[in-house]
């Protein structure tokens, strides 16, 4: 406890913090469905933007080489959805609501793509492992003021291990946990932080030996340009 006590005082200081603009979270409508052809960009440079918005790691070093969090900007779901309405398809009706239904998600909430691992365990199914995490993990968001923020929606995924994690020993294995999270948004905010922690251990290890879990990720946020 004292450990994330600690954490915590240091949280908001941390110059490493990837910066994002206020005026980035604002979800600027396009005039028209043209919007697709002219936010197509190509695949390394979404990989780069989406870089950009991974926040700066900090708690249990022994997770750093696999967990991540990114604060998914509106910028991001536009290109998401403009990629996804060109493979499936969609009408230009489709594409309007769809995208109407970002605007309003984005204008009610701060929205976090989280991928978390955890260590594949054969005596676990995959029902089993989530059930674990819905009890157990604890995540939530602050903002530099004196709130404490808990998520609205917590939508939880899983992906089997691997091909190359499978090739590894058994006890290397892990396995994927997409999360995305949906905090109601805090305007005020210079500096957001997300917390992560099990509520109880899991019966197998983590990956060391007390096998507690703490991850926190931080970002700040730049007024009007400023820095």
């Amino acid at each position: 406890m004292k450990r994330i006590v600690a954490l915590s005082l240091v949280l908001l200081g941390c110059a490493a913090a990837p910066k994002i603009r206020d005026s980035q979270l604002d979800f600027a409508r396009e005039p028209d469905t043209a919007f697709e052809e002219k936010n197509t960009i190509a695949a390394d440079q979404f990989a780069q933007l989406l870089e950009k918005v991974r926040g700066a790691q900090f708690g249990d070093a022994i997770f750093n080489r696999s967990t991540s969090v990114y604060w998914i900007l509106p910028e991001v779901d536009r290109l998401e959805l403009a990629a996804a309405g060109r493979d499936a398809g969609f009408s230009a009706e489709e594409f309007k609501k769809r995208l109407e239904e970002l605007e309003q998600q984005h204008q009610s909430y701060f929205i976090f793509a989280l991928d978390l691992r955890m260590p594949f365990h054969s005596g676990w199914s995959k029902e089993r492992l989530i059930d674990f995490l819905q009890t157990n993990l604890i995540v939530t968001l602050e903002d530099g003021s004196q709130n404490l923020y808990h998520p609205q929606r917590l939508i939880f995924n899983i992906s089997e291990p691997s091909q190359k994690s499978a090739r590894l020993p058994a006890d290397e294995m892990e396995v994927q946990i997409p999360l995305r999270v949906l905090f109601n948004r805090t305007n005020a905010a210079k500096a957001i932080a997300i917390k992560l922690r099990l509520q109880q251990t899991p019966p197998f290890r983590i990956g060391f030996f007390d096998d507690k879990f703490f991850q926190g990720f931080r970002w700040k946020i730049v007024r009007n340009g400023r820095k």
